[in-house]
């Protein structure tokens, strides 16, 4: 038998899958490393290679996840074509190129297959300050998610949705001069979801460019005329004739929901949250819930109302044992040895060619794509007699 080959219902050969031949083009195959990069990709939108590494090779060295990143997004001698992946390149405060990782057009596809959903794109992605603010973002999701991916939780299994994209949230405020309600609109940083506890965090993150209070009613991007739109947007109503409010009208399952300011430093956590305080005096009716937090406060309360990686990794291994069963397909037995026949012989010839070519100092000859995975189907199908071949 040789090398690929896998056992037919009446056969005893043994499995070995992969040709042991040396090649630059045998590496172009993803694995399952690759696939969850593209699958957190899909939620996160951005990664730096220092946050890819953290995540899925923890304890490697970074030129390795590096190397992977290149190949992937096309760069290098054992470029992927088409990338999966682009590289964003931007200088940050400290004057460090950085570089930050998307998905390209060719990887959103495969995004949507891992993760169960179509990924939604940024529209706003240019510029160094955009990318650097993002890049801050983003370290929470990295913090948050790191234990249940090191505890082998696939990216589409994590206990908690993450929304970094632009999500609006309509409300009207009432301009006394003009004497009508004006349409406005909330754009959060990102909105993080608990399912388990039914927690919802709109996040915003605070870079410490612009005034807490601000100097004149112009001066929306101030936090705490933040807290002020957010206020109206939790208690304001959408139809006082049935007292919906704006939050309540845009997410019905009435989760209750609280403000993330997301800063850098500790005394800029204390300053905003001196300034909410001080804004909370004497107002009456105060629905928002709103402070701010350092990546650290947050991971560190996050972490009481997410569930345990160990119970997140029991969860996700149940679904994974009921998902392969279902999705094994019914086949005839004489069909289901016909196509393992098949597979094998043409698996051979391939091979044979592949070994000619190298003799003779030829171009090798690549395997076709999507070969390892029609071996795996093959193995978990089952004939209709119920009699599972095993491969």
């Amino acid at each position: 038998m040789n090398r690929g080959e896998i056992e037919s219902p009446a056969g005893g050969r043994t499995l070995d899958l992969e040709p042991k031949i040396s090649s630059p083009r045998t590496k172009r195959f993803l694995v399952k490393t690759d696939r969850h990069l593209v699958g957190l990709l899909g939620i996160a939108r951005y990664l730096s290679t220092d946050q890819v590494n953290r995540l899925l090779r923890p304890g490697r060295h970074e030129s390795v996840g590096r190397r992977r990143l290149f190949a992937l997004a096309g760069l290098g001698p054992n470029a992927f074509s088409p990338a999966y992946l682009r590289r964003v390149r931007f200088r940050g405060a400290d004057a460090t190129w950085l570089d930050l990782w998307a998905l390209t057009k060719a990887g959103i596809p495969l995004a949507n297959e891992q993760l169960g959903f179509r990924v939604r794109q940024l529209q706003n992605h240019a510029g160094e300050e955009f990318l650097e603010h993002f890049m801050v973002l983003t370290e929470l999701f990295v913090r948050i998610s790191a234990p249940y991916l090191h505890g082998n939780v696939r990216p589409s299994a994590l206990p908690f949705h993450w929304n970094p994209t632009d999500t609006e949230l309509p409300w009207a405020q009432y301009d006394s001069r003009a004497g009508k309600f004006r349409q406005r609109r909330l754009v959060p940083d990102a909105i993080l979801e608990l399912p388990s506890v039914r927690r919802r965090f709109f996040v915003e993150c605070e870079m410490g460019t612009h005034s807490i209070v601000a100097a004149s009613d112009e001066k929306t991007g101030a936090t705490l005329s933040k807290v002020e739109r957010y206020d109206e947007f939790f208690a304001g109503y959408a139809a006082a004739s049935d007292r919906l409010t704006f939050y309540r009208k845009s997410y019905p399952d009435q989760w209750p929901a609280e403000v993330l300011f997301l800063v850098r430093k500790i005394r800029r956590r204390d300053a905003v949250n001196a300034a909410i305080e001080n804004w909370k005096k004497g107002r009456t009716g105060c629905v928002v819930l709103a402070r701010a937090v350092t990546v650290e406060d947050a991971v560190s309360d996050l972490s009481h109302l997410l569930p345990p990686p160990t119970a997140a990794t029991a969860q996700t291994n149940t679904t994974d044992r009921k998902r392969a069963v279902d999705r094994l397909p019914v086949l005839d037995k004489a069909d289901h040895e016909l196509l393992v026949r098949f597979f094998n012989d043409a698996l051979r010839k391939l091979i044979a060619a592949r070994l000619e070519l190298k003799r003779y100092g030829l171009p090798e000859l690549s395997l076709p794509d999507g070969h390892v995975e029609l071996k795996s189907f093959l193995k978990r199908s089952k004939p209709s007699n119920g009699n599972t071949s095993h491969a």
